[in-house]
Formats: C-alpha cells, structure tokens, sequence
C-alpha cells in the first residue's frame, strides 16, 4: 500500500497519508510488515529487509492526549556491499535505529 485515506463511520474522508506516513501506519497496524531500510554505513548502501514488526502504544490522559508509538522491528541485511560481523553490528544496529527514528519523526511530526 502507497497511499491510505482513513474515513469516519459517515464514510467521509477525513485524513488522507503521506507515503512515509502511511509506511509507518502499515508497519504499526501490522498490517504490513515487509518494507526495507537502507543507511549508508562506512561510505557503503547498508539494506535490511523488515519482515516482522511488533508494537507498544501509550496514549496518555492528558486534555491532549500524547501518543507513544514503541516499534520493534525484525529486520534481515539483504546482499550488501557491507560486511556485518559480530564485532560491527551495534554500531549497524544503532545507525538503523537512528535512521528508523529520523523516518518516524518525518512520518509523524508534533
């Protein structure tokens, strides 16, 4: 899915996604889990395929509401010009985290 509209019950539509917003949306749902991820790490294209993602929401009580969105995603490193070993793969995880945050924020902005 590359776009998605979100209606209320009369049907109407009532918010209309972005392209990164509506990822975010199908990968939260899990209604869709496959999507890829690509940083550049140590001058090379590093892709991982996501193939599962699991989620946690908080939704304070607040007069306006803040919802926390914790995503954990299962991800495999697809043919890669980049060789991840034991030894590299904190710094690989926390570049895919930090680039996963920066599309969210970009997804879902305050």
């Amino acid at each position: 899915m590359e776009r998605l509209s979100l209606l209320d019950k009369s049907k109407e539509r009532r918010l209309k996604l972005s392209e990164a917003e509506t990822s975010l949306y199908n990968l939260s749902a899990n209604a869709f889990a496959k999507s890829g991820l690509a940083i550049d790490f140590e001058g090379k294209r590093l892709v991982v395929d996501i193939n599962r993602a699991s989620r946690h929401v908080d939704v304070s009580k607040d007069a306006v509401p803040t919802v926390k969105l914790r995503l954990k995603i299962m991800a495999m490193v697809e043919q890669s010009a980049v060789t991840v070993l034991n030894r590299n793969l904190p710094e690989v995880e926390k570049r895919l985290e930090e680039e996963f945050n920066r599309f969210a924020r970009t997804a879902a902005p305050n």
